[in-house]
């Protein structure tokens, strides 16, 4: 009964360390959490890319945003709505490139289709012409 106690003493105190810039207890931390945001950002994404991804993004925030961790709170809580947050906004990320991607898609389309359209009426013109000069002088006064 005293071991979680005494976890949650040092963890409060890795926390205390980090707070103050403590590289070694960053470490330490790291190397205690990382393989769970790993699988809770796997199970969220469903992507090992993104996962390791987000790994890193979340230690990067708690490196940066150290000086404002509050020990007294509960830190795997905190680790996890970071991880949810991170994970969100990749995927809000993923769903406007997907939609740039599908409006320039459609816009190239367009594009192209106006190009091909342009290029048969060109022939279609040049072709009516042509048939226009082989008529006889009575026949292009008629259709003029």
């Amino acid at each position: 009964m005293s071991t979680p106690i005494i976890n949650i003493l040092e963890n409060d105190a890795l926390l205390i360390k980090l707070k103050n810039g403590d590289a070694t207890a960053f470490e330490e931390i790291y190397n205690q959490y990382r393989s769970k945001i790993y699988t809770y950002a796997l199970k969220l994404s469903k992507s090992t890319v993104v996962a390791e991804e987000i790994v890193q993004e979340v230690f990067i925030k708690i490196w940066q945003k150290r000086e404002q961790l509050n020990p007294e709170l509960h830190f795997g809580a905190y680790l996890k709505k970071i991880t949810l947050n991170h994970v969100l906004n990749h995927l809000k990320k993923v769903a406007r490139e997907k939609t740039l991607q599908n409006e320039l898609f459609n816009y190239l389309s367009l594009i192209r289709n106006n190009a091909e359209d342009s290029l048969l009426e060109k022939e279609l013109l040049k072709t009516y012409e042509e048939a226009i000069a082989q008529l006889p002088p009575q026949k292009k006064i008629s259709i003029s």
